[in-house]
């Protein structure tokens, strides 16, 4: 293989293992630390939390940064986007705990003796 192939791929194996590191030390290495036995479900929700991360990186790096933040008069067309964004990740996320069951299930590796009561807020109309 010639050294111009190499030099072409030395950025995705730059960004693979960025994300890689990024994720073992954020996601994984502080839970591994816990003397308590994680559910699936929570790994479940790490892995797919890294990859929405990853996901809205790139899509910020390769379209919104390039097409608004770059251009005259659209930096509060990109910031309202981007709030979006960060608005859709937390509602996503909150609905793959929900759908993995996570709270319940954490609440029963850290306190398993404990009765699981989850609080209900309820915003009136």
């Amino acid at each position: 293989m010639s050294l111009l192939a190499y030099k072409n791929k030395l950025p995705i194996l730059l960004h693979v293992s960025a994300w890689l590191l990024l994720g073992m030390m954020l996601f994984f290495l502080n839970p591994l630390s816990w003397k308590v036995t994680l559910p699936d479900a929570f790994w479940i929700r790490q892995c797919m939390l890294l990859l929405m991360l990853a996901g809205v990186f790139y899509l910020n790096a390769h379209l919104l940064v390039p097409k608004f933040l770059f251009k005259n008069g659209k930096t509060w067309l990109f910031l309202g986007i981007v709030l979006c964004l960060t608005l859709l990740l937390m509602l996503t996320l909150q609905q793959i705990e929900l759908w993995l069951n996570l709270p319940e299930l954490l609440h029963k590796a850290f306190r398993p003796n404990a009765i699981f009561a989850p609080i209900h807020i309820h915003i009136a109309s």
